[in-house]
């Protein structure tokens, strides 16, 4: 099934850019849109780019730095490998963003260290299968962050800072075989509602307590199967049943 909603009139100023293939003919040769959304960007109203198997060649266009009043960012299977500089200051009303890849190819290599600096409104988070990423942007100061999953990082050594997350309600973190310990969020037992850790060296699952997984918090997972009786491993459901914006 393919949604699309691009407008190539230049008297039209859009606030939508979505174009969604979720079915492609050809997945291997995709169709770039970095013109079309160059263009659409052009006047810099846009709010909303959601690209899902579609091709942008390399980064996001120049362009897309002039709307500044973009909420949602959303970029699946689309090849991207690096984001500019500017994006860290040009999307400070950033609610949003999900940057998906592919695990055949290349997908991100690169993103700016001051990428959520800006970001004040920044509520979630989604990066998963960006097997070359070397590091992730630093969290400090995203008061707003309610939502954060990394997934199949595969060169990723350490997460960010989670200090300063007083509205964080769930963090997930999946396939970062290089993770040799994860952040302190005992203190946002008032707020956090999920601690999911999978597939990661560092931890079975559970609510962090001075270093150590502690077990026995109501939500973790591990508790979770020893109240049903059973101990499977894997309690919670996989990233194809998270919401996908």
């Amino acid at each position: 099934m393919t949604k699309a909603l691009v407008h190539l009139d230049s008297s039209i100023s859009c606030e939508a850019c979505v174009i969604i293939d979720l079915a492609p003919a050809d997945a291997e040769n995709l169709t770039d849109v970095t013109d079309t959304l160059a263009f659409l960007a052009s006047a810099g109203k846009l709010q909303t780019v959601q690209l899902v198997n579609r091709m942008i060649n390399g980064s996001p266009p120049d362009e897309l730095q002039n709307c500044q009043l973009l909420r949602i960012l959303v970029l699946i299977h689309i090849g991207v490998e690096v984001f500019p500089s500017w994006v860290s200051t040009s999307f400070a009303k950033l609610e949003y963003l999900h940057v998906e890849g592919e695990s055949t190819d290349t997908n991100l290599v690169e993103l700016p260290s001051d990428l959520f600096f800006s970001m004040g409104n920044l509520h979630t988070i989604h990066l998963s299968y960006h097997a070359n990423l070397p590091s992730l942007p630093s969290m400090v100061g995203l008061k707003t962050l309610e939502s954060v999953y990394f997934g199949y990082l595969d060169n990723i050594k350490e997460i960010p800072s989670t200090a300063d997350l007083p509205e964080i309600q769930v963090m997930a973190l999946e396939g970062l075989p290089l993770v040799r310990s994860l952040p302190d969020v005992t203190q946002y037992e008032s707020t956090l509602d999920m601690m999911f850790v999978q597939d990661v060296p560092v931890c079975c699952s559970g609510f962090l307590s001075e270093g150590f997984c502690n077990t026995t918090f109501p939500s973790c997972c591990e508790e979770i199967e020893n109240r049903n009786g059973s101990n499977t491993g894997r309690s919670v459901s996989s990233t194809q049943d998270w919401p996908r914006g």
